[in-house]
């Protein structure tokens, strides 16, 4: 998968959606508010961040580090701004409430 600044490093400009469809994602199975809301399905966030080698050797804190910091970097850079890390705040905030509701419930 690509990161933002692989994608500067080529000069390529590209969406969430993008990404996913360059990843063989279906786009088709998401529901129209994980669409609008994330670009990617809950249990994509779940499989592609919550799973990820950094969550399990770094935890979750650090995954959501990670967006924001790539949130920063879209903003600076002008990668599809504003759609682009609006669903990617969407997606941090969505692990944070994750997080919340595990602790709740331990």
């Amino acid at each position: 998968m690509y990161n933002v600044p692989m994608l500067i490093e080529r000069g390529n400009k590209m969406s969430i959606e993008g990404l996913m469809l360059d990843a063989g994602m279906d786009l088709n199975t998401m529901t129209p508010f994980e669409k609008n809301c994330y670009g990617m399905t809950e249990a994509d966030i779940r499989e592609q961040y919550m799973d990820s080698i950094t969550a399990k050797f770094s935890g979750l804190e650090m995954v959501v580090m990670s967006i924001l910091s790539d949130c920063q970097e879209m903003q600076n850079f002008g990668v599809d701004t504003k759609e682009s890390v609006r669903k990617q705040l969407n997606v941090a905030k969505f692990i944070l409430a994750e997080m919340m509701e595990a602790k709740q419930t331990a």
